[in-house]
């Protein structure tokens, strides 16, 4: 097939810029193809396209002109089947690269043009980087511009011009140090070119001394160039300490491309001049006191590194310095309450736009983002912070947005419930067929509640109890859902009429559409004009879930599957540590299906998929490359407390979220509409909270005990003449206390009484509360209420049990970076790529090639290779005698691990000697696969100076405590660490 031509041709090629362009007579979506019949093979050929693209590690550049390249004579079909595609170092090399789609003149398709254009946008906002937190002279820098800083006015003017201050301040402060700071990539070479010396002949003090200073200044450098890209890049997700700088200066660039803005249609035709784009843009969208807790309590809900506004100031730069600001800060927000007034400017905002598809063309394929200067934001999180504590009160239950304890998936779920119910009846011939009208609007809840109630519009009952559905709302999400009558719709748009005229705000007709369930198209062709909107088909995608689908058929699951593939991108498994996807798997991958897990069962099929893609991903595959997984997938999932990795088990991370339907108004939906809504497993983990135990069955119910009463007793239950009774009718009030009153069948012999005893001391230490009812408690929550988090941790612990070594789970306490803990891990858990446990999977067949690569006198286990081989247990000693222990090492790692040397007495000497153990096995690992892949020989001069210099790294990274320099610790560590 042409794809593995190509695909051949790369890998068997050095070159690093690549640009493919052509016709691929493919698609990457369904959305790039119109007016053609699409079915299982142009599924099979997206999917195949797409995995193409992966392993070749390219990238799709931003489109501009059009959406689409082909056009069929008769104007009905089109899709977008020409595209260039360029690999990660093209775009680093020319970061503004697209392609504009020209007219096209008598052929099908349209030519297109691929440029790197430059376009001025004006200056670029400064922004506060977190690293120079770490800086000393920063932090006294922003004391003393703050302090000295004397302006006169209001509280808000006064933070406002002293912000202003600080940012020039620190501006001129980094832009003096900027010109004169060595990057990592410079450092790196000069180190280099020692090293290079000193394998001709001894170093002088001199070089020694400036070698040492480059070892120090590596280290901070490069933490410091991570911690910027990781700001720039927006990447939460990850630990920092890896120093994955490649990873993030890719997202950077993949953000630049997904956000460039080439140009947009205005009035029909392509503009990319910046000041009528700009101007377009700005034409197109145009009593309780203030305390000082409540203020603090809403920058501390602020993100800390979310995007600023034109100050350049985010919130961990306030959080940060609160102690020194908030005097002004707080009379600011107290005048504000006052007065009612903010300093010209305050209010300011970037409009940063964010493409809501592909290939947007005009400014309503993109959503409009306000950054907002700090100050407008804390009084805007305030204010919001108190309308949700009264937002339950004043809103209906039919809004789902912005309403805490309601979620986006409720409305969702009554929707889906709603539309199944009709499908029923129309299956049992009834002739009422149902329409649903989508569209952005807010506040209608009250209009359809009066006209429902004048029986002017007719909703949909559900069920036997006729739990009525007519409107669902998220935020400014509506869904209008009742019968398909001309009645109906008429009355939907004198309400919506009369929405506008009442609120000043109009009803957006380009995003509205109708749809329905067994009616003709002639007739909802009749309804779409009525109301001047678009048709929709069913299903169709509401809140980000499929409404309408068969959850059990694979194909509802496929967009997740293909955001799974999207995220995986080839490009991402090689530039990350295995530290570094395992955080993507868990911060990203699995939050990807959460929606449409909370909602559907996951097929077994899919869950397979996807987690066949996870593991994939983990062990450093591409996307349907089988890699060797080296620890099994039911030990990785065990939380990291017990040895795994913490990484979700999706099927049952699934169950976990389905069990949350249990209770309001939806809840009842769902119960009228006769879905099951538990699990066994589900029920076993309720008990009872007694109230007047009018609910409650005496024996049956576990309220008394974590079990029943007849499990617990069964002699005494079998003698019982309650056995179906309630708790209330067990016994009765007297002068406000409450009597036990049972009934039995004979008197009970002498041998019973024990038991008989011991379920009295139970039951009457339980007390009955008049007026309150019996409520249900989740017993595996100490708060009594469920949580996903709960529920998934009690079907782990009903699942198979695997057996992992305890110590597995101490490797995520060592104070080193993510990716050492990982390697740590893998060492743990017997899982390194060693030639033993390559011979042992068959990958090594004859045993001569097992040997040691060092010493080539014995095979090379774990064990042998970092512990006791003749070229490396010199290191071992040489840091045995700094700490004065010639104690001689355990030959397993966990003996090895737990034994340390006599003289550390202290928790914290204990724990750096796990630093400093961690980075000679890290060291030795390194220098055996130099030696493997890169014949690189086994210097152990330079293998110790490197524990030291790793082992000194991580202790100044990671350990507060820890406070000598490097030459103090390169002198003697064994002294700095046992002093």
């Amino acid at each position: 097939m042409l794809w593995d031509e190509i695909l051949e041709k790369k890998r068997a090629s050095s070159i690093a810029l690549w640009c493919v362009v052509g016709d691929f007579n493919s698609i990457r979506c369904l959305e790039e193809r119109v007016g053609q019949t699409t079915g299982l093979y142009a599924t099979t050929d997206i999917e195949m396209f797409n995995q193409f693209i992966s392993q070749m590690e390219l990238e799709d550049l931003p489109l501009a002109g059009r959406k689409y390249t082909w056009y069929k004579p008769n104007g009905r079909a089109k899709s977008r089947i020409d595209r260039v595609l360029v690999s990660l170092r093209w775009l680093e090399r020319w970061p503004r690269v697209a392609q504009l789609v020209l007219n096209r003149g008598i052929s099908d398709h349209c030519p297109i043009l691929m440029r790197n254009r430059e376009i001025d946008w004006g200056p670029k906002p400064w922004r506060f980087f977190n690293f120079w937190l770490n800086d000393s002279e920063c932090r006294e820098l922003v004391s003393r511009t703050w302090a000295d800083t004397k302006v006169v006015g209001w509280a808000a003017f006064i933070v406002k011009e002293k912000l202003k201050a600080i940012k020039c301040q620190v501006k001129n402060w980094w832009g003096g140090r900027n010109t004169s700071i060595q990057t990592a990539t410079d450092v790196m070479k000069e180190m280099n070119a020692i090293y290079l010396i000193e394998e001709t002949r001894i170093l002088s003090e001199e070089e020694l001394q400036r070698r040492i200073h480059l070892q120090q200044t590596y280290w901070e450098v490069a933490l410091k160039e991570e911690s910027q890209l990781a700001q720039k890049a927006r990447v939460k997700w990850m630990h920092l300490g890896d120093i994955n700088s490649k990873y993030f200066h890719h997202v950077i660039n993949l953000n630049r491309k997904r956000n460039y803005l080439p140009g947009l249609f205005i009035d029909n035709r392509w503009e990319e001049e910046p000041t009528i784009v700009k101007e377009h843009i700005k034409s197109f969208y145009q009593e309780r006191p203030f305390e000082e807790d409540e203020i603090k309590r809403a920058v501390w809900a602020c993100g800390s590194d979310r995007c600023p506004g034109p100050d350049g100031i985010n919130f961990k730069f306030i959080k940060e310095f609160w102690d020194i600001m908030k005097r002004d800060l707080v009379l600011f927000v107290q005048q504000f309450h006052d007065n009612s007034k903010l300093p010209r400017g305050t209010n300011s905002s970037f409009i940063s736009l964010i493409p809501k598809v592909d290939t947007p063309q005009s400014l309503n394929e993109y959503r409009p983002i306000s950054l907002i200067g700090c100050m407008y934001k804390i009084l805007a999180k305030i204010l919001a912070l108190r309308l949700k504590v009264v937002l339950p009160y004043l809103v209906d239950h039919r809004q789902m947005g912005f309403v805490e304890g309601r979620g986006l998936l409720q409305g969702a779920m009554v929707l889906n419930e709603t539309l199944d119910e009709v499908r029923r009846r129309k299956k049992q011939g009834d002739p009422l067929a149902p329409f649903l009208f989508v569209l952005v609007a807010e506040g209608l809840t009250g209009l359809v509640r009066e006209a429902s109630n004048s029986d002017l519009f007719r909703g949909i009952k559900v069920g036997s109890k006729g739990e009525l559905v007519n409107i669902l709302q998220y935020a400014d999400d509506t869904i209008f859902v009742g019968e398909a009558s001309v009645e109906n719709v008429r009355t939907l748009k004198v309400i919506l009429r009369g929405f506008e005229l009442a609120s000043g705000l109009k009803v957006n007709f380009y995003k509205s559409c109708l749809g329905a369930i067994g009616v003709g198209r002639e007739t909802l062709i009749s309804f779409a004009e009525i109301l001047h909107c678009k048709l929709s088909n069913i299903p169709f995608v509401y809140l980000g879930i499929p409404i309408g689908a068969n959850p059990r058929r694979s194909k509802t699951w496929q967009p997740v599957v293909l955001s799974f593939k999207k995220k995986l991108s080839s490009w991402r498994a090689s530039t990350l540590s295995m530290a570094g996807r395992i955080c993507l798997i868990n911060s990203v991958l699995t939050s990807l299906p959460l929606y449409i897990m909370s909602f559907y069962r996951m097929p077994k099929m899919v869950t397979k998929q996807l987690t066949s893609i996870q593991r994939n991903f983990l062990w450093g595959g591409k996307l349907d490359e089988k890699r060797m997984a080296w620890v099994s997938w039911e030990k990785i999932c065990r939380p990291k407390k017990e040895g795994g990795l913490g990484i979700k088990k999706l099927d049952t991370f699934n169950a976990a979220l389905l069990a949350k339907w249990h209770s309001m108004w939806w809840g009842d939906v769902l119960k009228a509409s006769g879905e099951d809504t538990s699990d066994s497993w589900f029920m076993d983990s309720l008990s009872w909270r007694l109230g007047m135990g009018d609910r409650i069955r005496f024996w049956s119910d576990a309220w008394a005990e974590a079990e029943p009463l007849a499990n617990r007793f069964p002699r005494i239950f079998s003698n019982s003449l309650q056995k179906s009774n309630v708790v209330a009718n067990m016994g009765h009030w007297s002068r406000g206390r409450w009597q036990w009153r049972f009934q039995w069948r004979r008197a009970w012999f002498t041998w019973e009484l024990n038991d008989v005893q011991q379920f009295m001391n139970i039951v009457e230490a339980r007390v009955l509360i008049e007026g309150v009812q019996d409520s249900r408690l989740w017993t595996l929550d100490s708060s009594g209420c469920f949580s996903v988090r709960s529920g998934y941790r009690a079907l782990m612990d009903r699942g198979p049990s695997s057996q992992l070594p305890n110590v597995a789970a101490v490797a995520w306490d060592i104070k080193v970076p993510p990716k050492v803990k990982c390697f740590i891990w893998r060492l743990f858990m017997g899982a390194l790529p060693t030639k033993e446990n390559l011979l042992r999977r068959n990958v090594i067949v004859l045993r001569d090639q097992a040997t040691c690569p060092f010493c080539n006198a014995d095979i090379e286990s774990s064990e042998h290779i970092l512990l006791y081989c003749s070229s490396t247990d010199p290191i071992w000693k040489k840091w045995l005698l700094w700490l004065d222990s010639p104690t001689p090492l355990s030959s397993s790692f966990e003996g090895n691990f737990f034994a340390h040397p006599s003289i550390l007495l202290s928790k914290k000497r204990v724990d750096q000697w796990h630093v400093i153990w961690t980075a000679i096995l890290w060291c030795i690992w390194r220098a055996r696969n130099k030696y493997v892949f890169e014949g690189e020989h086994l210097d152990g001069n330079r293998l110790l100076q490197q524990t030291v210099l790793y082992s000194w790294s991580w202790l100044t990274s990671f350990d507060k405590s820890f406070n000598y320099s490097f030459s103090q610790w390169e002198a003697n560590p064994g002294l700095c660490i046992i002093s």
